[in-house]
């Protein structure tokens, strides 16, 4: 039995046995100080609740000077909203507008990421409590110097004791793969063993990327702070990738080793930075000229000895061997410069890249309300999957402090709180967590008649025990599950609501009462306002951003080899922007949607990131076109290049269709096709053929001035399609996973 409850448990780091730890220490306190020593029951409930919502709910993390700002920005709003509901909590009405209103406001608040998403049902809670327990204006009082009192001593608690390093740990890990890298590439320019180095490499992005699964994804900071960490965590793993790959090559002359040298020194600085990150503070800026001058001086390099081949009469093969036995190393350091941006954001600071073979959005630092006006002002559309979910939530909220009013139900409370606890983003999960509810409420129903038996003669025994019961109320709904949390949290207010007036067992079926008309609003909710929510809205976002990249390689590659002009793939990378916008924030609600989910993160992870690496194709083929590299436009290298860009515009169609329609059979030939192309496992036939191609062009056009410029960009070109490849490649499981999953009716 015991071995069996330890495989449920679900506690890697112990960071929610701390957690539950530190609620069962404030939270008896502050109940047993309001009652015995100022005999007043509102400071007593304010003050237990409160100190459950910013230790048990929101758990801010962070540095210690953040999570002091996060509970004092809490105490500040709840100390507002307390006031608020406590005026209106003998009035109907006025009290569901409000309900409504702050609901929306809170929920939509969340899109700001960081501790404003992890303090936002800590203060909605501020607000139910002191408008569904009726008390004069007499009230406010005790019940504000209640809250106060308990965000101080949460603050304190929350600062010093145990405190949570989430960031810390993940920036950590961050720095151990990039220095990983960063040697891997010193061995490269060192011309040592370097396949131990590209072993460990892999080793440390395993236990970064264990480190953000153990996170559940979860957003650590501001939305451009998210974005950059996620981008530095994705350029690692094509980091790595490209680096096996020339090791494996074993083809590295000296212009390729100083290339490398400078590729470890940005590495080293952005582990730097990284390492600064996990401490609290900024860090230097990486300094990414060197890494620029190298590469132009490699880039010069290969020109040059391209040219000279060429006047000595060398085969055209042997030229065209030379550039794609230098494209991955070229994609290293592309992919490195890229990390030094994300970085650079990390740190807070301005970017501004003047490298003409990579493109790169220059950033600047933002005002504060700049910032929040730029997060928040997409979300407000009725596309919107957040949209939806915070009007969805005011709603069910609103509605549910309706009908414990009307209903007169004792410890109305109670209703909203199972209804906030309940509702979720869709009619599948709130259907499954009104079951959950249910049952974990009804057995805690159970085991809290047997405790008040027991216990409710003997108040210190009771006393006692309230610890005990807080702990399990703080640590079974995120360890064990749903049910158990609702279980031990109905055996924690049934000794609450004892303490304060003994009412023996029948509170508990009060409670029992409550989360069932709690539940049924959340049901309710979720039937009327769009039924199949975030993960259904997660899919077609997806399949439309890949859609979306797809048409922005094809246009980049096609423009390369003078198919396509300036405009077409300007509005393409635009409308390939606007579709990232859309599916990140479709993923985010993925994420922040409660309960257990069908596709697991990982897979979503990987698909998510799926067209923003089919972006970094495309803007290595704009950047070359920038800078006046053209490929081959004419014969058989052309139109080889060309079948092979529609081969791969053709395979992620496929990826997309199949993600929204996944009744869609797979196109063999298709695969075939890709499976060859695949720059890791594949035969290759349509790259030696383009690349054969090629240096047919190369022999025939040796005294023309845009020969080397043309071969180079076309066969860089053929290394990024085979890259491409390679990723819808490994796809494949990930879109069968989704796809099994995305039959299931929405209603069960």
């Amino acid at each position: 039995m015991l071995s069996s409850l330890s495989q449920r448990v679900h506690d890697p780091d112990r960071s929610i046995f701390h957690r539950a730890l530190r609620v069962a220490i404030v939270l008896p306190l502050l109940f047993w100080f309001g009652l015995h020593v100022l005999h007043d029951p509102q400071f007593a409930l304010i003050a237990a609740f409160g100190s459950f919502a910013a230790l048990g709910m929101a758990d801010f993390m962070g540095p210690r000077r953040s999570r002091l700002v996060a509970h004092l920005a809490l105490g500040v709003v709840g100390t507002i909203l307390v006031i608020a509901g406590t005026a209106l909590s003998n009035t109907l009405w006025p009290a569901v507008i409000a309900m409504l209103a702050i609901g929306v406001t809170l929920q939509f608040a969340m899109a700001l990421g960081g501790q404003f998403a992890l303090g936002n049902n800590a203060a909605i809670l501020a607000f139910v409590v002191a408008v569904m327990v009726p008390a004069g204006d007499g009230a406010i009082g005790p019940r504000v110097a209640g809250w106060i009192t308990a965000m101080v001593c949460s603050a304190l608690v929350g600062s010093f004791l145990w405190p949570r390093h989430e960031r810390r740990d993940l920036y950590q890990r961050v720095a151990e793969a990039c220095r990983s890298l960063a040697a891997a590439a010193r061995a490269i320019a060192d011309g040592a063993e370097a396949e131990p180095h590209v072993a460990a490499g892999k080793a440390a992005i395993d236990r970064l990327r264990d480190e953000q699964r153990v996170l559940d994804f979860r957003p650590i900071g501001p939305p451009g702070h998210q974005q950059a960490l996620l981008g530095l965590i994705d350029a690692l793993g094509q980091g790595w990738r490209f680096a096996r790959t020339i090791v494996s090559s074993g083809t590295v002359n000296a212009a390729d080793r100083d290339l490398a040298r400078a590729i470890a020194a940005t590495l080293d600085a952005v582990a730097e930075v990284m390492q600064a990150c996990a401490t609290g503070s900024t860090g230097s800026l990486p300094n990414v000229e060197p890494l620029i001058a190298a590469r132009h001086a490699h880039r010069a390099f290969r020109d040059t000895a391209a040219a000279q081949a060429l006047a000595s009469n060398a085969p055209g093969e042997a030229v065209v061997a030379e550039f794609t036995a230098v494209f991955p190393i070229r994609v290293l350091s592309y992919v490195t410069l890229s990390m030094a941006v994300d970085a650079s954001v990390m740190a807070g600071r301005s970017v501004h890249i003047d490298d003409d073979f990579v493109v790169v959005e220059s950033t600047a630092a933002e005002g504060t309300l700049r910032n929040a006006s730029n997060l928040l002002t997409p979300h407000l559309a009725p596309r919107s999957v957040w949209f939806r979910n915070c009007l969805r939530a005011g709603l069910a909220l609103a509605l549910s402090v309706l009908v414990a009013k009307v209903s007169d139900i004792s410890h109305a409370f109670w209703v909203v709180l199972a209804t906030l606890s309940i509702l979720r983003s869709n009619v599948a999960t709130t259907g499954a967590t009104i079951v959950s509810a249910l049952i974990g409420t009804l057995a805690g129903f159970v085991l809290a008649s047997a405790a008040i038996a027991v216990l409710g003669p003997h108040p210190l025994w009771l006393w006692l025990s309230l610890p005990i019961a807080v702990f399990l109320a703080g640590y079974a709904p995120t360890a064990i599950s749903f049910g158990a949390g609702q279980a031990m949290f109905a055996l924690l207010v049934v000794e609450l609501f004892n303490l304060m007036v003994p009412e023996g067992w029948e509170v508990g079926v009060v409670r029992l009462e409550a989360v069932a008309v709690g539940a049924a609003v959340a049901l309710v909710a979720s039937l009327i306002m769009w039924p199949k929510g975030a993960s259904a809205a997660l899919r077609g976002e997806v399949a439309a951003h890949i859609r979306a990249g797809r048409h922005l390689v094809e246009a980049v590659f096609n423009a390369l080899i003078g198919r396509a002009d300036a405009a077409q793939v300007e509005a393409a990378r635009g409308a390939t922007l606007d579709a990232r916008h859309r599916a990140d924030e479709a993923f985010a609600a993925y994420i922040g949607e409660r309960g257990e989910k069908r596709v697991p993160l990982d897979v979503w992870g990987w698909l998510v990131r799926v067209p923003i690496v089919m972006r970094v194709a495309a803007d290595a083929a704009i950047a070359m076109q920038r800078t006046g590299y053209h490929g081959v436009e004419t014969g058989d290298a052309a139109r080889l290049f060309n079948e092979a860009v529609t081969t791969v515009s053709a395979s992620y169609r496929e990826l997309a269709d199949r993600l929204e329609d996944p009744q869609r059979a797979p196109d063999p030939a298709l695969h075939a096709a890709i499976a060859d192309l695949d720059m890791r496992n594949g035969a290759g036939k349509q790259r030696a053929a383009i690349l054969a191609a090629t240096g047919n062009y190369a022999e025939a056009h040796r005294g023309d001035a845009e020969t080397i410029s043309r071969v180079m960009a076309l066969t860089w070109g053929v290394g990024w399609l085979a890259y491409l490849a390679s990723i819808r490649v490994l796809c494949e499981p990930m879109l069968g996973e989704v796809a099994s999953q995305a039959d299931a009716p929405w209603w069960r």
